[in-house]
């Protein structure tokens, strides 16, 4: 009865990649081949977002804005503890 060896990981791996014509290797990366849909599909979104603001343009300083949304919360918290005291009651 012949023993085999497990075939080394690293050899399987090499192996596999080899299996995939569309990928190659450079050193221990796998690099993808072809296309460059990416690069297309970020120049048209540049292209198309040139002339909007990055932020949105409310009027308010950072300060207010966040004082806005901190009252929003402390009314939505209020409503939240409202209605379980009445779900409480029913």
């Amino acid at each position: 009865m012949q023993i085999r060896p497990f075939p080394n990981k690293a050899t399987a791996f090499c192996d596999k990649r080899r299996s995939m014509p569309w990928k190659s290797s450079v050193g221990d990366a796998v690099v993808r081949e072809g296309g460059n849909q990416r690069e297309l599909a970020r120049a048209k979104n540049q292209k198309k977002n040139a002339g909007q603001p990055k932020q949105r343009d409310d009027g308010l300083t950072h300060e207010q804005r966040k004082q806005r949304d901190a009252d929003i919360m402390r009314q939505k918290q209020l409503k939240k503890e409202q209605d379980a005291k009445h779900a409480i009651k029913s």
